[in-house]
């Protein structure tokens, strides 16, 4: 496989993953099938030392947009999928963090769990399959 194929292929998982948490949250909160994701370099912003190397995804400055950085394409599904049903939760409640995932556990019945040394996003491989 060649670098632009490995490339395309990870775009297309990229978009099956965001289309695939977009149907679901929408099933939820309807305004939510006319969001789009975009990447964009402004994710890291000004942010430094580990919540910069966490962070992949936001809904700040874009309305009805979940900004993405770029290296957030080559994440596992498993956290992939995460990421994106966080900022879903964000959009459905405009609450912070801890409301974002209370949304997606009451609304989509998926835990949002934080592992790893980034404690970063994650769903088990069973709630992945929600998604499809």
């Amino acid at each position: 496989m060649t670098q632009t194929q490995a490339s395309s292929a990870v775009r297309r998982r990229f978009a099956l993953v965001f289309k695939s948490c977009r149907r679901l949250a929408a099933e939820h909160c309807p305004r939510l099938a006319s969001v789009d994701v975009a990447f964009c370099s402004e994710v890291k912003g000004r942010l430094t030392g580990r919540a910069r190397m966490r962070a992949f995804m936001h809904v700040e400055h874009e309305e009805g947009t979940v900004c993405v950085a770029p290296e957030a394409a080559r994440l596992p599904e498993e956290n992939l999928a995460a990421l994106f049903l966080h900022e879903f939760g964000h959009l459905a409640t405009d609450g912070g963090e801890a409301e974002a995932d209370a949304w997606v556990f009451a609304k989509l019945g998926i835990v949002i769990r934080y592992e790893g040394s980034l404690d970063l996003e994650r769903i088990t491989e069973l709630d992945l399959e929600k998604l499809t």
